[in-house]
């Protein structure tokens, strides 16, 4: 358990440097504000400052719950945390000098009790996880045309759940027990979130045209739907836009010189589907034509040349769509 414990920490100090420059450089589309920047950069230094402090009470038998730096770090995640989730989901949003009552349960450190303020740093991650589940629960008339976005943005949040619920019990428990269930929990969570985006590089920007969908009021007021339809449909057509494996909702809503929003709203409104389910379907068919004409190309080289980044990415997307594999539709 403790060599576990440490690999985790150590698996954290290298991904939570690597998650902040995958959002700076990579997540160009996301709200790239001073605010959401500083938010992102506190929350990921705050975690790595918990993972080092947990480092100390393994290797070297501190017990940082003593520590005020300790303490005031984890009551400062959770606002971090929520500064961050709200830049990304409603960037919109105005700035308000009553935002900074958020830091108010700093005053609790005064209590001399350790454990009492451990429990209510759980408790208020708690509260804040109740404000992401509410988002989630006020867009549920969407969740149709988001299907993959609901999936993960559910397994995050009952996740969350799950660890402020542990988390409370642990804080009560025997010190060595909180160590080490905090400390993993972070290491999770970093290794759910590496993963995903792996696996789903897109999922941020799904996540944020999702909340735009449901939040946001129409964008498409000025704007000739009828002739962005016909730029859209020869740009897959003609153009073939999908074959490019990192298209992006940013990056074809620069062509159409459309905000993503924009572009989002109009695809949803005109297709009812939502961006990623857009392209999918166009690669799809696609790939369905090219089986056709030439049997004797392999389903790797298909896949590739409609724009899937692997075939395992292709398999499961094509089955989705159609009900069964490349090569029984081959067959078939």
């Amino acid at each position: 358990m403790l060599q576990a414990s440490l690999v985790g920490i150590g698996f954290s100090v290298v991904a939570a440097p690597l998650l902040f420059l995958a959002y700076v450089l990579y997540y160009k589309s996301l709200n790239q504000s001073l605010v959401a920047r500083v938010a992102c950069f506190a929350l990921l230094a705050g975690l790595l400052g918990l993972q080092y402090g947990h480092y100390l009470y393994f290797a070297h038998d501190v017990d940082v719950l003593d520590l005020k730096a300790y303490r005031l770090t984890v009551f400062l995640v959770p606002p971090f945390f929520y500064f961050f989730s709200q830049a990304i989901l409603f960037p919109e949003h105005k700035k308000s000098y009553l935002q900074f009552f958020h830091f108010l349960p700093i005053t609790l450190l005064a209590i001399e009790q350790t454990r009492l303020i451990i429990v209510f740093s759980f408790v208020i991650g708690f509260a804040y996880c109740a404000w992401l589940s509410s988002i989630l629960y006020r867009l549920r008339h969407i969740r149709a045309r988001f299907k993959e976005e609901f999936f993960f943005f559910s397994l995050f949040t009952v996740f969350a759940f799950i660890v402020l619920c542990l988390g409370v019990l642990a804080s009560v428990a025997e010190p060595l027990l909180y160590y080490y269930f905090y400390s993993n929990s972070i290491s999770f969570s970093l290794i759910l979130i590496v993963f995903t985006l792996l696996v789903k590089p897109e999922l941020l920007e799904s996540i944020d045209e999702v909340v735009q969908q449901g939040y946001v009021q129409t964008t498409l007021n000025n704007i000739d739907k009828t002739a962005i339809c016909k730029r859209i449909e020869a740009l897959m057509k003609d153009d073939k836009l999908y074959q490019n494996e990192n298209l992006s909702l940013s990056t074809m809503a620069n062509v159409l010189d459309l905000s993503g929003h924009q572009l989002s709203e109009l695809i949803n409104s005109v297709y009812g589907l939502n961006f990623s389910r857009f392209i999918r379907k166009h690669r799809i068919q696609a790939a369905k034509d090219l089986m056709l004409a030439n049997k004797q190309a392999s389903i790797l080289s298909i896949s590739m040349e409609v724009g899937f980044k692997s075939q395992s990415n292709f398999y499961a997307a094509f089955k989705e769509e159609e009900g069964q594999s490349p090569g029984e539709f081959r067959k078939a």
